[in-house]
């Protein structure tokens, strides 16, 4: 007997039966499915989540980006794009690519994510710790590299802000409260400048934000294993922020076997939101792996856009944030 998509959904999960979302790796899927032929066989359905999550449809939407859950709950649409999406950014063209087609990938990123007529918002990242505001009197909405900016935002519904990135994190932001979104790039230069307290203090300066409102997240950037750096890079950070704090302690690793650290920018940065306020139940932290891991096979992943992996043939991901359009009842 054909079962319906209601029975699939709700069915009592069993040893014949399983759920899983499909955001899940193959490889974990591929246990599942050899556990089900060592036993008496079962059903594997992919794309529902199972009863913790209130068996949620996910299906495979949004196929070309990674999406925040907890932001498209509130009505916010957060991404981060994977490298199948192609080149995002304007101002780091690949060799031999289609002139313009980093254009043609945002607005069919945006058609994918039902976001179609949104204004694209957008400068030529310089590694600063400057936040930009746009707001209902702005009509300028790319900004050059003299304007020095690696972060916006905004409280308008009719924009969506593209950053871009090739390792370094995105650093996605909701007020609740006063219903105001951003993204900010913060590589290690803007770690180390200050992104997270900049852009926390801009909130708070022109929208009276406080940080116990804000929904954050840390979003796909490279992670401690393969973030190789050298001696002068640790010492700097020591002298800014202090050999025996917390943000030194926990970001850094010495590995014997090549004798240099290795920095942990996504810890850095969560330690630093927790310090400035935000709460540990408002913080989302993603610890995917720009880099790209090594799997069984000895292939390493090119799941994403690594400047440290690609050099000058990386193209960029975008991390893109705006408000979803409101569909009348």
């Amino acid at each position: 007997m054909e079962q319906g998509l209601s029975y699939w959904q709700f069915a009592p999960e069993s040893q014949y039966l399983d759920r899983k979302s499909a955001r899940k790796k193959p490889l974990e899927l591929l246990r599942h499915l050899i556990a089900f032929a060592n036993a008496e066989g079962g059903q594997l359905v992919i794309g529902i989540e199972d009863e913790k999550r209130n068996n949620i449809i996910t299906g495979f939407k949004d196929g070309n980006a990674y999406p925040i859950e907890e932001f498209e709950k509130l009505g916010i649409k957060a991404v981060y794009t994977k490298k199948n999406a192609g080149n995002m950014s304007d101002y780091c063209p690949l060799e031999n690519q289609v002139q313009g087609i980093q254009k043609e990938n945002r607005k069919k990123l945006l058609e994918e994510l039902n976001l179609e007529g949104k204004q694209e918002v957008m400068a030529f990242q310089t590694h600063s710790a400057n936040v930009f505001v746009i707001d209902e009197n702005i009509e300028k909405y790319y900004y050059e590299k003299e304007c020095d900016i690696d972060g916006f935002l905004t409280k308008r519904k009719d924009v969506a802000i593209f950053t871009f990135y090739a390792d370094c994190l995105p650093i996605f932001v909701y007020d609740k409260k006063n219903e105001v979104i951003g993204v900010w790039h913060s590589g290690w230069p803007g770690t180390f400048k200050g992104m997270m307290k900049s852009g926390l203090q801009k909130m708070k300066e022109v929208f009276g934000t406080v940080s116990k409102d804000v929904l954050m997240g840390l979003g796909i950037g490279m992670q401690q294993k393969y973030y190789e750096v050298g001696l002068d890079f640790y010492e700097n950070f020591v002298n800014k922020f202090g050999k025996e704090s917390e943000l030194i302690q926990k970001s850094f690793k010495w590995n014997e076997n090549t004798g240099k650290y290795h920095f942990d920018n996504t810890k850095f940065n969560e330690i630093m939101a927790l310090s400035l306020g935000i709460k540990p139940e408002n913080l989302i932290v993603s610890y995917e792996d720009t880099f790209g891991e090594i799997d069984e096979l000895g292939n390493r992943s090119d799941k994403f856009h690594s400047h440290r992996r690609e050099g000058k043939n990386a193209g960029r991901a975008t991390a893109m944030i705006s408000f979803l359009w409101k569909i009348d009842s």
